[in-house]
């Protein structure tokens, strides 16, 4: 048994580096070193000082590429700002200022044409609107007028014992007539008993009198109108004033004369 185990060990201890002893055949023929040197240059990756190298070429390169690149915008940019376009010679822009001019002239005179038409047809409307202002009122009172003329027809066909009833349709008719005047906005203004005010009243007498205070609207002459609150025609009237005391004064020294 001992003896097996030194025979198994021996091929151990007589190849202890198999590495040289397996590279030791190739350096017996230099020829097949050379052939297999060669395949193993093609087949065999770059060491890390060609990896290095490679790089720092590809490196080379892109900072070439970005230099060129940055110069191309650099002459472009300069390019741009020192060569401006050129501005429009002075003969366009006259011409494109006179055509302007003379479209604003044109329209200018459209709108002024346009204007006075709208100034002739406002002229004429005016009139018109103050020719027939009175219309709707005129057309409110010819009622009034036909029960005047059956009023004045009745008085013909009357008898010497019908004045009341005369009377009455002359009422009803003047009632008729005072109402489409409201209606239009005109009233009569109310001056007897009323103090007296110049803005609607027109004095044309005062008289002395011991009953009413002085200032006071004695008599209504003629009746005022007024058309909402502007004054159409004034009322007329006779305004109190106090009595005097000379007059009492005189009689009494009539008798010692």
């Amino acid at each position: 048994m001992k003896e097996d185990n030194h025979s198994e060990a021996k091929p151990a201890s007589e190849n202890p580096h198999p590495e040289v002893v397996a590279t030791a055949p190739d350096t017996l023929n230099p020829e097949e070193n050379k052939t297999s040197g060669s395949a193993e240059n093609r087949q065999a990756p770059p060491s890390g000082d060609h990896l290095e190298s490679a790089e720092s070429g590809e490196a080379v390169n892109v900072e070439v590429i970005t230099e060129e690149a940055d110069s191309a915008g650099e002459a472009e940019e300069s390019g741009q700002k020192t060569e401006p376009p050129a501005p429009p010679s002075l003969e366009t822009q006259l011409a494109s200022a006179t055509a302007q001019v003379a479209e604003y002239q044109d329209k200018l005179l459209r709108l002024q044409a346009e204007f006075e038409n709208f100034k002739k047809r406002m002229a004429r409307r005016q009139m018109e609107d103050l020719k027939y202002a009175n219309e709707v009122m005129l057309e409110s009172l010819i009622p009034v007028l036909d029960n005047f003329h059956a009023a004045l027809d009745a008085v013909e066909q009357a008898g010497p014992n019908s004045l009341d009833s005369l009377r009455q349709g002359v009422s009803m008719v003047l009632n008729q007539l005072q109402n489409v005047l409201k209606n239009s906005g005109m009233e009569e203004i109310d001056a007897l008993g009323q103090p007296f005010d110049p803005n609607w009243h027109e004095a044309i007498k005062h008289q002395e009198t011991e009953d009413q205070e002085e200032g006071m609207v004695l008599t209504q002459i003629r009746r005022g109108y007024k058309l909402r609150d502007r004054l159409i025609r004034g009322a007329q009237v006779i305004v109190t004033k106090a009595v005097s005391q000379s007059a009492p004064e005189a009689k009494s020294g009539e008798p010692g004369n």
